[in-house]
């Protein structure tokens, strides 16, 4: 009696898990394989997204960068007639003073003019990784520029391998302390 008790619970187990799996399978069918997407769908999404933010980021800079050059000619016009002013009189303490606040403006202004100019850096270097991913997703032409397609390495190739393998190492290393000053 133990013995057919033993085999209908071990009936009962296969014929749970043989259905478990039957569901899975049924889950994966074409209605539901759109929640799963594959890494490379993923960073494709992410090329999409950062191609926009890009166009956005140059319409703004656009703007801003017309803005700035117009307050720019503005500041180095008040500059020459300020400086005509101040060989007139050039004791004026009051034109000394706007003389060097009007300086300070066109520096900063220029200051900001640069920074506006390298905004899309991080967005242009971020998009050529996430294109350079999606071409080649599985890295077989980075392996084969790299290390090669042989069948037998020699020392040598173990040793650039190696190299290669720290160099990836190195530069998370440089990009973990930047995700963390980011956060702050």
């Amino acid at each position: 009696m133990k013995i057919r008790n033993y085999f209908f619970l071990f009936l009962f187990f296969t014929f749970s898990h043989i259905t478990s799996g039957g569901f899975v399978t049924r889950l994966m069918t074409q209605e539901y394989k759109s929640i799963i997407t594959t890494a490379t769908e993923e960073k494709k999404e992410e090329l999409e997204e950062l191609k926009k933010k890009q166009q956005e980021q140059e319409k703004d800079r656009e703007a801003a960068l017309e803005n700035i050059l117009k307050q720019i000619e503005q500041v180095k016009a008040a500059i020459l007639n300020t400086e005509k002013v101040l060989d007139v009189r050039p004791n004026d303490q009051f034109l000394k003073t706007k003389a060097t606040f009007l300086s300070q403006k066109y520096s900063t202004l220029k200051k900001v003019q640069k920074l506006w100019d390298n905004l899309l850096v991080p967005i242009k270097e971020n998009i050529a990784v996430h294109d350079e991913y999606v071409s080649d997703p599985d890295l077989k032409n980075y392996f084969s520029e790299t290390i090669g397609d042989k069948t037998i390495y020699s020392f040598e190739d173990w040793n650039r391998i190696f190299q290669l393998v720290e160099d990836q190492k190195k530069k998370f290393v440089n990009i973990k302390p930047e995700k963390k000053n980011d956060k702050k």
